[in-house]
């Protein structure tokens, strides 16, 4: 329904992402002289740069437009909550498949980009990416629960996450190596969870080498606990949303 009437339909979907990506590319590639090899140690042309900064941002785009989408779900569909009896719970979480179900097809877009641009990089280790994805799931999810929640109460939220979300985008290490931060300075990213998630990918998906098993494991259990507190927070408060609407 987004993209009902429209010339170009679901095209619309990945034109933006592959419209920032030409930009970012050719600003940090070509004119800012911006490198990922000197800290991963593998031959990088400014197409693979490209290809390793969108896996970073494929990743980033998929949570911040989960939360930001989320913020307002309730808000958008007040018949859900008034007219008929329905689970809540599931309209935050179809948003979320339905961002993800897109986010898929950039992988796929990616993979390519990869094959085409580093084929020696190619490797079944990037199979891994469904461990990640299911991470970003399940922590997308439950911080969508808090957000579609307390939407409700605030309704300037959905301008206040678009502006954060933006923020976080410069504090993830998307657009460059974590290794080029100060010692001192990169425990401040290291507290964002998706500075962990983009680069664990990167070393398996772009890279090809192992994951950190523990920390994805570890990662794994703290997103089904953000998942788990979200769901239930969420439940609590949903008796009160007729009121509030």
């Amino acid at each position: 329904m987004r993209y009902q009437g429209t010339v170009l339909g679901v095209v619309w979907s990945l034109v933006q992402p592959v419209a920032f990506l030409c930009v970012y590319t050719f600003v940090f590639s070509f004119v800012l002289k911006a490198k990922f090899a000197s800290s991963y140690a593998i031959s990088e042309t400014r197409g693979a740069y490209g290809v390793i900064m969108f896996c970073g941002m494929l990743l980033f785009n998929i949570f911040s437009e989960s939360i930001v989408l989320c913020s307002r779900i309730i808000v958008i569909n007040p018949n859900y909550v008034k007219k008929v009896i329905f689970p809540l719970e599931l309209l935050p979480l179809v948003q979320v498949i339905t961002v993800f179900i897109f986010g898929s097809t950039y992988v796929l877009l990616l993979l390519i980009g990869i094959i085409c641009v580093m084929p020696a990089a190619f490797s079944w280790n990037m199979l891994y990416i469904f461990w990640t994805f299911s991470v970003l799931f399940f922590l997308t999810c439950g911080i969508s629960f808090f957000v579609a929640a307390a939407g409700i109460f605030l309704r300037d939220l959905p301008h206040f996450l678009a502006i954060v979300t933006h923020l976080l985008s410069f504090a993830t290490p998307i657009f460059y190596p974590l290794a080029i931060i100060p010692e001192k300075f990169r425990w401040i990213l290291l507290l964002n969870p998706l500075t962990w998630i983009v680069e664990e990918t990167r070393r398996f998906f772009i890279y090809g080498q192992q994951p950190n098993y523990t920390l994805c494991i570890s990662f794994l259990v703290i997103s089904f606990v953000v998942f788990h507190l979200g769901y239930v927070s969420f439940k609590s408060f949903k008796n009160t949303f007729g009121d509030l609407l």
